[in-house]
């Protein structure tokens, strides 16, 4: 039993293994081709993304996105479909997030955080059912929808980045084509300091 349960273990592990191994290698390739030596930059790598706790939370906090994100596109292959638009629903995420973020700016920070990981999480499903429902309703591949959605995310994004969403809009100063900033109580890593 102990064998088959390894066995098990290692034919689900191998490739993704076999993969990093030849990632490193090919890698190590690139790297000596430039003229450096690849152990001194694999070892700023780790140092520099695991080497100490807060640098292991910066690693963390940068590859959440990513990972949920290769998580969405993750589950829709597994069911047989292409998600080619995380970025768009990744955007339209965000986009929310931010546009909650700056109407309920006056709420705690208990409160803010679920309503911003909700309506992110939300909104990013939201964009993605249109995709779905052209699949289902119509029969329109969901390739193309997605990767034309990825656009529309993008320059909506734009567009709402630099009018109605711009912070110098909001708060009456000269314009410059940054977005509204999520208060500090809705901040992930400020959560401990409620």
């Amino acid at each position: 039993m102990k064998n088959l349960d390894f066995q098990k273990i290692w034919h689900s592990v191998k490739f993704p293994l076999i993969a990093i191994l030849m990632g490193f290698i090919f890698g190590a390739i690139f790297i000596i081709a430039a003229g450096e030596n690849p152990l001194v930059a694999y070892g700023a790598l780790f140092s520099g993304s695991l080497g100490g706790v807060d640098k292991l939370g910066e690693t963390m906090y940068k590859m959440t996105p990513i990972l949920l994100t290769g998580l969405a596109v993750g589950i829709a292959f597994r069911t047989g479909l292409f998600n080619i638009g995380g970025e768009g629903q990744y955007i339209m995420g965000t986009l929310a997030a931010v546009s909650l973020g700056w109407v309920f700016r006056t709420l705690p920070g208990f409160l803010l955080i679920p309503i911003l990981l909700i309506g992110g999480a939300g909104a990013g499903a939201l964009w993605a059912s249109i995709a779905g429902i052209l699949k289902a309703k119509r029969g329109v591949h969901e390739v193309i929808t997605t990767i034309m959605l990825n656009y529309i995310a993008l320059f909506l994004a734009n567009y709402l980045v630099r009018t109605i969403l711009n912070s110098s809009v909001l708060e009456g100063t000269e314009k410059t084509a940054y977005s509204a900033a999520v208060p500090i109580q809705g901040h992930l890593l400020k959560f401990n300091e409620w």
